[in-house]
């Protein structure tokens, strides 16, 4: 007999691979590989370093394969995590305004940062009219980065506010006859959402509106007599503009009252003479008619407003005084009460001489004893307007014989 040993001794390390990179742009993970073995046939790597890996940069994982027989060999793999995609570039909206605009940080999306905002170094908040860019970028903290431009948009589109005065019913206030506007009253206002107002006005394009100097305000202009509808226009920085209108009605100053007589006698012509205050230099003298119900109004171009001496006369009376009358705004009313009839002759046709004397007399005996229907019949003479010449007429012209009627200094 004979005894023989067999030995069986795996002395053969595995086959050392060579192993492929793993990679990945925001992480990478790595499995076990395998290798081949005499004996064991496929082995799985086993190792201590981590499998995953988030952070951007290179890794080596060390494998060991061991075919249970003591023998092993070790390989090396390298895991690479390189992000390399930028991020998206976002389409912006437009931030747009009236007065100002600000925009605000906008975001994108990226592959391994997720939602990404966005810098600059552009100003943010814009208060000029037009339009601006903002550029900004979007990093991803890897490198990686793109840009995207946003419009910002100020756009004052909204017109301002405007607010004229109410005008009205103005009277002259000089020799001119014109309205001296005096102080702001006739001027609008006006305020924007956004900027400073221009105000201007057209006074100065209109057929009759006299001098003035400012297109922003009425005052220091001079109006004539009429009505006119003057437009003021506000206009902001961006062009914005809107219109209202004052409508002006400038009218001469009166001298209007009641002249109680007879009314049988009416219509009758009534002179108003104006005086400088104290002395014998006319003014004005201004003719019109007391009506059937004893009013008269007549109104007095180129007079300013002030204190004046008047003196009315109406036709077959004697003339009436107002010294200091004063003459302003609207005018002034008087009464004329107490007349005395009898002057129709000695002077012009119809306002005579002021005076009862003899050349009256004459007159009236000359037409004595007429009416409408018989005789030479004058009206002037008849001074009851009773449609005959005679013995009242006669009593009421003697009544006030050699009197005169009221004159300015002399």
């Amino acid at each position: 007999t004979a005894n023989q040993t067999v030995i069986v001794d795996d002395v053969t390390a595995p086959v050392a691979p060579v192993l492929a990179d793993v990679t990945g742009e925001c992480a990478a993970t790595a499995t076990a590989p395998t290798t081949a073995d005499n004996c064991s046939g496929t082995i799985f790597g086993t190792t201590s370093d981590p499998l995953t890996y988030s952070e951007q940069g290179t890794f080596v994982i060390t494998w060991t394969f061991s075919d249970g027989n003591g023998n092993a060999t070790t390989a090396q793999q390298t895991v690479i995590v390189d992000d390399v995609t930028a991020p998206v570039t976002p389409v912006l909206a437009d931030v747009s305004g009236e007065c100002a605009a600000t925009a605000t940080a906008p975001t994108t999306t990226d592959n391994c940062g997720g939602t990404i905002f966005g810098t600059t170094s552009d100003p943010l908040t814009f208060t000029e009219q037009g339009t601006f860019v903002i550029t900004w970028t979007f990093s991803d903290g890897n490198g990686n980065s793109t840009t995207a431009n946003q419009t910002v948009i100020v756009d004052d589109v909204t017109a301002p506010e405007i607010t004229c005065a109410a005008g009205g019913l103005f009277y002259v206030n000089q020799a001119n006859n014109t309205y001296l506007v005096n102080g702001t009253g006739l001027d609008a206002t006006a305020a924007d959402n956004c900027s400073a107002v221009t105000v201007t006005h057209n006074a100065g394009s209109i057929p009759g509106i006299f001098s003035g100097s400012d297109n922003a305000s009425l005052a220091g202009w001079s109006i004539p007599v009429g009505t006119y509808t003057i437009t003021f226009t506000a206009t902001d920085v961006a062009g914005n503009s809107t219109t209202c209108d004052v409508t002006v009605n400038v009218k001469l100053m009166t001298i209007s009252g009641t002249a109680i007589l007879n009314l049988n006698c009416s219509p009758l012509d009534i002179r108003i003479q104006l005086y400088a205050e104290g002395t014998n230099t006319l003014v004005g003298s201004f003719v019109s008619t007391v009506n059937e119900t004893g009013n008269f109004s007549v109104e007095l171009s180129g007079v300013a407003p002030g204190d004046y001496d008047v003196y009315a006369k109406v036709e077959r009376y004697l003339q009436k005084g107002y010294e200091g009358l004063n003459v302003s705004n609207s005018g002034a009313v008087i009464g004329l009460t107490n007349l005395k009839p009898g002057d129709i002759a000695g002077g012009n046709d119809v306002f005579q001489d002021n005076t009862i004397n003899a050349i009256d007399l004459s007159l009236l005996i000359n037409h004595y004893n007429t009416n409408t229907n018989i005789g030479n019949y004058n009206p002037e003479v008849d001074l009851n307007c009773n449609g005959q010449v005679d013995g009242l007429d006669l009593s009421l012209l003697i009544f006030f014989y050699l009197q005169t009627g009221a004159q300015p200094a002399q």
